[in-house]
């Protein structure tokens, strides 16, 4: 069971965060982009939606920094959420919880693009190379969700450094948080868990894209 230490945390993290970052996407694509557009059937561009996601991303790391940073001390000590979040507070206070989000931030956007916008998009270049469709669909989620892994790693590793010293005594500044190691250690198990996340939301997003541009030329039409 120590394997699961900070569980519902997570679960309870993971899920509203996926949400709002879906969410967040389409509103900085229909800001920035959608609203400009006389065609509103045609699909959206892959830089558009690049673009849009990373903003996401990086908006929704403010809300998984500080929870991620809970369940990392949870999974060292075995303590409750409640019992965690009280001594973090009163050792370090609010900024405490807030150590190491700015790497979060950066982490969630490269991971939002990649299910958002380089899934999708890879998916389509494995249709026009004659793949299947469930092929080209698990091709092109693994290859976003490997190449999103190795970019966002360092960033993850990162914030790990800043959470665990989230009273900050160990790493006064930056240098020291980059020399503290190798920061694409457990690469492998974590690309393991990015691309299972790509493949089935950028799969889901991709599926439900299409029908609602299907179901808007209809509509168009009739």
């Amino acid at each position: 069971m120590v394997m699961y230490r900070g569980y519902g945390v997570n679960v309870g993290s993971v899920a509203p965060i996926t949400a709002f970052q879906v969410a967040a996407s389409g509103v900085f694509y229909r800001t920035l982009f959608g609203n400009s557009k006389t065609d509103k059937t045609a699909p959206a561009a892959p830089v558009e939606l690049a673009v849009s996601a990373l903003l996401a991303g990086c908006l929704s790391g403010t809300l998984s920094g500080p929870s991620e940073t809970i369940i990392l001390q949870q999974q060292q000590t075995g303590a409750g959420a409640m019992d965690t979040l009280r001594t973090m507070m009163s050792r370090a206070g609010i900024k405490g919880l807030f150590r190491g989000t700015q790497f979060a931030m950066c982490r969630e956007a490269i991971y939002t693009a990649g299910y958002m916008a380089l899934g999708p998009s890879f998916m389509d270049i494995a249709r026009n190379q004659g793949l299947p469709d469930v092929s080209a669909r698990l091709a092109g989620g693994i290859a976003a969700g490997i190449i999103a892994a190795v970019l966002s790693h360092p960033f993850d590793t990162l914030k790990t450094f800043y959470q665990n010293d989230f009273e900050h005594k160990k790493l006064p500044n930056f240098k020291a948080a980059f020399n503290s190691g190798s920061l694409f250690k457990g690469l492998l198990p974590r690309t393991g868990r990015l691309v299972v996340g790509t493949v089935v939301i950028s799969n889901i997003n991709d599926v439900l894209t299409r029908q609602y541009l299907s179901y808007t030329a209809k509509q168009k039409k009739d």
